[in-house]
Formats: structure tokens, sequence, C-alpha cells
């Protein structure tokens, strides 16, 4: 029996929900008291630049002839990051980015000029969860990070890529079945608080799609008679480093001049 079925049963019953209602009451109201005594202690709003490398590749567990081999594709971001701190152990974390990965495909058969294939692609990456810190020594913290994001890509056309414009051995044609990828994200990093408040950080990121990007052929032969599907789900790990600037200098800053 649900509650508002109970609520409206019998006198009993309006006894049950009044008590639950208390109970969600005062919870609510301990949050609150929670929240505002946190508030006096720490600094809410951090914000502040991040950069770093990414390191992508096509599905581990495609297979593959025996010529061919999938190797790491490097790239770049850069993303303007938020954090609302919750507690002096805990932040909500949202940012907004550019981030450049791809894959790279090799016909080991061939020479280093002409064997090896590879592709970058751009997207609009928007992360959101949840970060928690922990004191090591002095100002030093560990922090994970785990949430969820959404990346808009910027290309969705079907494209085909040739290994060697001049000398074409084989080629990929891409065909990309949605603009938006959903993924989610696990990660840590090190740093520390300066005497300022300002918060700087090195750390390691793993992004998972929740489904595939996009769907690869690897073709071959005279009139491309061979072929080969490949997966690229678009999951890459994030080599980064964070500068954030606590918000309350500014505030200060604003109070000098009045």
């Amino acid at each position: 029996m649900g509650l508002k079925s109970c609520c409206k049963s019998s006198p009993k019953g309006h006894y049950i929900c009044g008590m639950a209602f208390k109970k969600l009451a005062l919870a609510l109201f301990t949050l609150c008291s929670f929240a505002a005594l946190s508030a006096q202690s720490i600094s809410r709003w951090h914000i502040g630049p991040e950069a770093g490398l990414t390191v992508a590749r096509t599905y581990s567990g495609d297979t593959m002839p025996a010529a061919y081999s999938s190797r790491n594709k490097t790239g770049a971001y850069f993303q303007l990051n938020t954090q609302y701190n919750l507690s002096p152990g805990a932040s909500v974390q949202l940012g907004i980015g550019l981030v450049n990965k791809g894959y790279k495909i090799n016909n080991d058969t061939l020479g280093l000029n002409t064997g090896s294939l590879s592709h970058n692609s751009g997207s609009l990456n928007i992360p959101i969860g949840l970060g928690l810190r922990q004191s090591l020594s002095g100002s030093s913290f560990l922090t994970e990070k785990f949430g969820v994001s959404g990346s808009w890509l910027f290309n969705t056309e079907t494209q085909t890529f040739l290994n060697d414009p001049r000398d074409t051995v084989f080629r990929i044609v891409q065909t990309t079945p949605s603009k938006f990828v959903p993924a989610f994200y696990l990660g840590f990093a090190m740093g520390g608080t300066g005497e300022n408040g300002n918060r700087y950080e090195f750390g390691l990121l793993y992004q998972q799609t929740l489904r595939q990007e996009s769907e690869l052929k690897v073709e071959s032969g005279e009139f491309w008679s061979r072929s080969f599907p490949l997966q690229y789900r678009g999951g890459f790990v994030q080599f980064r480093f964070t500068y954030l600037f606590d918000l309350e200098n500014f505030k200060k800053s604003d109070e000098y001049f009045y």
C-alpha cells in the first residue's frame, strides 16, 4: 500500500503520513543546516582552465586480418571547469570544452610512410559529476572524480580516408549515426591548494561512451573487394592539468575598492 493511499484510508493512516512528512522535513532541515555551516568555513566556487592530451583507439575486441593492427592515437583538449564545493571534501564539478581524439590503423606489410592511416575528430564535451578530496599532507590532496558527460560531434557526414592519395592500398569509410554521444567517466588527480585558496591538479581520467560513436569499414583490393568492419566507440584517456581560481579572492578585491 502506497503512502498516498495509506493517508486516505484511516485516521491511523493520517497519523503515519504526518509522521513521515515530519521526518522528511527534519531531514531537509538538517541537510540545509549542514550546508549553511559548511558555507561559513569554505569557499564555495572555484573556476579555471584545464588542458591536456587524449589517447584513443578502435575497439580492442575487434578481429583484424593478420596484416592490420590498431594503434593508439593522441590528441589534445581544452576545457573550462567550474566547481561548487559542498564541503571541504566534496564538490560538484561542471565543465565545457573541446576534445580532439581519433584512431590509427596500420597495414604492417607497407612502409612507414604509406602503411599508416590515422584520423582525428573534434567534439564539444560537457561533463558533470562529483569530486571527493582527501588531504594527504599540508596543502596537498588526492581527488577521485566520477560522473557523466555528453559529446556533440562536429562532423557526422560519411567520410572516406586513404592511406596515401598517390599510392592507395587501403581506405577507411567512416559512418557516424548520431551527433550526440553519452558517456561516463572515472578518474583521479593529485594537487595542492595555495595560500590564496587557488588549486592546481595533475590527473588521469578515463571516459567511456555508452554507445558506438562511428562505424568503420576497412577496404582493400581491386574495386575494394576485400573489407572488414571496426568499431570506434570514442572512449579515451586524458592526461590533464587543471588550475582553479578561488572566486572569494575576486570578491575581496571588490570590497577593497569600496
